[in-house]
C-alpha cells in the first residue's frame, strides 16, 4: 500500500490540518479539566493531547501533557498552573509550525 499515491504531500498536510483542527479543542479540554479540578476529565484531556502530540512528533506538548497527566495521577492531584502555562505557549508554538509547514502548499484553508 502507497501512503502518499500521487506523492504530492496532501497525505502529510491532511494529517496535519487534523492536528491543528484538533488539538486547540483538546487543549480547552484540558484548561477546563483543570480549571474546575475535575481529575477524570483531566486525565482524559491530557492522554489524548499526549498521544496526539506525540504521533505529530510535537514531543514537548506530549512531554508537558504527561507531566499535568501524571499530576493528577497523584494522590492527592497536583495542578501545577505553570505547567498548564507552558502546555499553552508550547502548543501555540508547534500549530504556528505547523501552518508554517502547510502553508505554502495548502493555501488558505487552513482552520483558525
Amino acid at each position: 500500500a502507497q501512503l502518499d499515491p500521487n506523492g504530492d504531500g496532501a497525505v502529510v498536510r491532511s494529517v496535519l490540518q487534523l492536528y491543528l483542527s484538533e488539538s486547540p479543542r483538546r487543549l480547552e479540554r484540558v484548561k477546563a479539566a483543570f480549571e474546575t479540578r475535575d481529575v477524570q476529565a483531566l486525565l482524559a484531556a491530557a492522554h489524548a493531547l499526549k498521544g496526539a502530540s506525540a504521533q505529530m512528533g510535537a514531543r514537548r506538548v506530549a512531554s508537558l501533557a504527561s507531566q499535568i497527566e501524571e499530576g493528577a495521577r497523584s494522590d492527592p492531584p497536583e495542578l501545577d498552573g505553570e505547567l498548564l502555562a507552558a502546555l499553552e505557549r508550547e502548543s501555540r508554538l508547534v500549530e504556528r509550525e505547523i501552518r508554517n509547514l502547510i502553508a505554502p502548499a495548502a493555501g488558505t484553508d487552513l482552520p483558525p
